[in-house]
Parts: structure tokens; C-alpha cells; sequence
């Protein structure tokens, strides 16, 4: 008999993203600084789009 998972692992390293987070992240320095903007993240399910926004949250230390 298998038990149901309790945590969700997640890796404390971001592959692949460097691009997609400074550019999320430098979206959050313009807004901070007065000048508001959006980011649209599109893509099929599991590719890391909720990582990416919680990964920029962190960074704003929200």
C-alpha cells in the first residue's frame, strides 16, 4: 500500500530561467520605482510559470 505524499520537494536551484527572471524581476524594480507594468506568462502546464512568479515574490520579499 502506498502513503499520499504530505510535502511538496521543491529544488532550491531555478534551471534555466535566467532570462525569464531577471526579466520578471527588473518589471518588479520599474513598478517599485512608480511605473506600473504586467507580465504576461503563458505556457502549457508545468513548465515553471508559478515558480517563476514565486521566485520573483521571494525577491521582493513579500
Amino acid at each position: 500500500m502506498t502513503s499520499p505524499i504530505e510535502k511538496l520537494v521543491v529544488s532550491p536551484i531555478l534551471v534555466g530561467r535566467t532570462g525569464q527572471l531577471a526579466a520578471l524581476n527588473r518589471l518588479r524594480e520599474l513598478a517599485h520605482d512608480g511605473q506600473g507594468q504586467v507580465a504576461l506568462l503563458l505556457g502549457e502546464a508545468g513548465i515553471g510559470k508559478t515558480r517563476l512568479v514565486a521566485e520573483t515574490k521571494q525577491a521582493a520579499n513579500y
